[in-house]
């Protein structure tokens, strides 16, 4: 990584930005009525906009008792028929440590955290019909977080290296031989790399290189098959 996400990683408090986020995205669901809770989000189909919120706690929850096992499934389904508020207040319990362990363990992990609660708070943005956001900040500090993970994915296999131009930053990322060049709008290279953009899209980017091989493997999940909404 170049300088610019070495300085934010010792002067960006992630977990006060991580509030942040969580904060916004508890007042949009307050907001809410009944249908908009109950729509489903094109990015994660098989959720609601409620079920965002069920997401989001539960793995506060699950951290905090240290179970790593991730699983979505259950942190919806636990919540599945309870009243917002009730889910809310949850949260509300389980932050403050949660945020705490962020700040304990540093920048790499306070990054992942504010990367996945923007992706999931524009989900639901996006859902609801409301503009982008793209507060250069936080954009910045979630792809720190991304390109980080396809920094490390490109040396492990040996793929030499892609030089990701993201507005006014520059990254190198992976190692070896340049392969290609992405260029483009940080808010966009974000929603690519969080995988809210599908194959067809990515490939609309501005790229040089070995783009049909590169294009595939910037997100860590699995791409969706269909153009998504734009945000």
């Amino acid at each position: 990584m170049l300088p610019t996400s070495e300085t934010r990683a010792t002067s960006v408090d992630a977990a006060a930005l991580y509030e942040e986020l969580r904060q916004e995205l508890i007042g949009l669901l307050r907001a809410a009525d009944d249908d908009e809770l109950d729509r489903p989000v094109a990015a994660s189909p098989a959720w609601r906009v409620r079920d965002v919120l069920a997401h989001g706690t539960g793995i506060t929850y699950d951290l905090n008792r240290q179970d790593l096992a991730g699983d979505t499934d259950r942190q919806v389904a636990r919540h599945r028929d309870d009243p917002i508020e009730v889910v809310i207040a949850e949260w509300d319990q389980e932050a403050p440590a949660f945020e705490e362990g962020l700040r304990l363990f540093g920048y790499p992990l306070g990054s992942h955290f504010v990367a996945d609660l923007h992706a999931h708070l524009q989900d639901v943005r996006t859902t609801l019909g409301l503009p982008r956001h793209d507060d250069s900040g936080t954009v910045l500090v979630a792809l720190d977080f991304y390109l980080d993970d396809l920094d490390q994915g490109l040396r492990a296999d040996e793929a030499g290296s892609i030089t990701v131009t993201a507005g006014e930053e520059v990254h190198l990322v992976g190692t070896g031989d340049p392969v290609g060049k992405l260029t483009g709008d940080p808010f966009e290279i974000l929603r690519c790399l969080s995988g809210r953009r599908s194959l067809v899209q990515i490939r609309r980017l501005d790229w040089s290189g070995a783009s049909e091989e590169l294009a595939p493997r910037v997100s860590r999940y699995p791409l969706p098959v269909v153009d998504l909404p734009s945000d």
